[in-house]
């Protein structure tokens, strides 16, 4: 951010390269399955790093592009609360698709593991809902549970949480798209809005009298408009 994306310049573009390699990145993740750790770490290490930049970046471009820089408290905030707003929605969205997916799975790989170990099917039931929870509690209470089938269960546990959270990923492909598209309606911020003058100031700055003081604007030069 610091080294990089303040020396580029043409920020629109930095934004959408970045909102498409997170999206890239993040639906990458449907791949991985239970065994694929490397690809996991290596894959949400680098997402993680594409996330702050365009963050900060947006907030520059938002404050610097107002025509009247009295309203940056206002546009910063919404931008805020709208950024606030739709992680909400997206999470509420993820997490009921993760724990429906979840459920629907779970019951096809129970069985499997079940006949693999020729557990009595007339348990499974019993079996799935100890599966749901995979606690070493609730395995106790199913009839006739085995270590082997304790161990098929808790692998079937975990493949249908890879069926989850590989539509939770697909799904975010969508809110990428959007995220893309939105990137694409920014807009640069001119070069000769980036120097070191301030655009509000507050009068009798500095006297350290403890009262507030009235704001007057100052255009880019530094001279009162």
């Amino acid at each position: 951010m610091v080294f990089i994306c303040s020396k580029v310049n043409h920020e629109r573009w930095q934004v959408v390269a970045f909102m498409i390699l997170q999206t890239v990145l993040i639906s990458s993740l449907a791949s991985v399955g239970i065994h694929d750790k490397v690809q996991a770490i290596i894959t949400i290490i680098i997402g993680s790093a594409t996330v702050t930049p365009p963050q900060l970046v947006s907030f520059t471009m938002l404050s610097l592009n107002l025509d009247d820089q009295s309203d940056i408290g206002i546009a910063v905030g919404l931008a805020g609360t709208f950024r606030l707003l739709g992680g909400a929605i997206a999470t509420a969205i993820y997490s009921a698709i993760l724990s429906s997916k979840f459920k629907s799975a779970l019951p096809a790989y129970v069985r499997q593991a079940a006949a693999e170990t020729n557990f009595p099917t007339k348990d499974i039931a019993a079996l799935v809902t100890a599966t749901a929870s995979n606690t070493a509690a609730t395995y106790k209470e199913v009839p006739g549970i085995s270590q082997a089938v304790t161990e098929a269960a808790g692998l079937a546990y975990k493949l249908a949480y890879v069926q989850a959270f590989r539509l939770v990923y697909l799904v975010a492909i969508g809110f990428g798209g959007c995220a893309i598209v939105a990137a694409f309606c920014t807009m640069s911020t001119p070069v000769n809005l980036k120097n070191n003058s301030r655009a509000v100031r507050l009068k009798n700055e500095g006297q350290g009298n403890g009262q507030a003081m009235p704001i007057e604007m100052l255009g880019a030069e530094g001279v009162k408009s």
